[in-house]
């Protein structure tokens, strides 16, 4: 999985790699002040490099970069 600051970012470049079911990982410079609500989360089985696996609360958000939804 890409995991890059800004200087990665390009809308062009994000959108061949969904269209290639390829995740990219970076992160949001300014992010929202508040904590996400509990209700968000949900608990899910999640399998680690080891094999071990471990339950994990987890949220998922949405984002558009520039006028394409991702």
């Amino acid at each position: 999985m890409p995991t890059f600051d800004r200087e990665g970012y390009s809308p062009d470049w994000f959108l061949d790699l969904q269209q290639e079911r390829i995740a990219a990982l970076t992160y949001h410079r300014y992010p929202d002040r508040e904590d996400w609500r509990a209700e968000e989360f949900q608990e899910q089985d999640v399998k680690l490099v080891s094999g071990e696996t471990v339950r994990m609360k987890l949220a998922e958000r949405s984002t558009q970069v520039g006028k394409r939804p991702l």
